[in-house]
This record gives structure tokens, C-alpha cells and sequence, in this order.
């Protein structure tokens, strides 16, 4: 049992350090660029949304999530 928790303990702090980076787009920037960067993502999604016929038209307005270690696709 004692095994365990040491093991669990060593991950956490390992994976630590990786959770606590700030997001790297917004880092830089001022409150009022943020703001706008969110706006203009929110205006996108709700065109999409407004323009889609059915739900799986609906479905390809979210961005696809990209697996952790993969290139993003050209």
C-alpha cells in the first residue's frame, strides 16, 4: 500500500509542473486583447451555430481537440 502512495505522489509531482504553465496565447497580453480574442471566438461559434441545418453540421462547429504529443494536420 505504501507503494502505491509513493508511486501516485512521484506522478503528481511530476506532472505538476507541465499543469501549471499559463496559456501561452493569452500570456502576453493585455486584459482588453484577451477580451477581444475571446469575443471574436464567441461571434465564430454562434455564426456556425445560426447557419447549421442539423445537429452533425452543429457538431463540426467545435474545434477538434488534438491528442497530447501529435502535429497538428496541415
Amino acid at each position: 500500500m505504501r507503494i502505491n502512495v509513493l508511486i501516485l505522489s512521484c506522478l503528481v509531482l511530476l506532472a505538476t509542473p507541465a499543469l501549471s504553465g499559463a496559456d501561452k496565447r493569452t500570456k502576453d497580453k493585455s486584459f482588453a486583447e484577451v477580451k477581444e480574442m475571446k469575443l471574436m471566438y464567441l461571434k465564430r461559434m454562434t455564426a456556425c451555430v445560426v447557419k447549421a441545418s442539423s445537429f452533425e453540421e452543429m457538431k463540426n462547429c467545435r474545434p477538434k481537440r488534438r491528442s497530447i504529443g501529435k502535429k497538428p494536420e496541415a
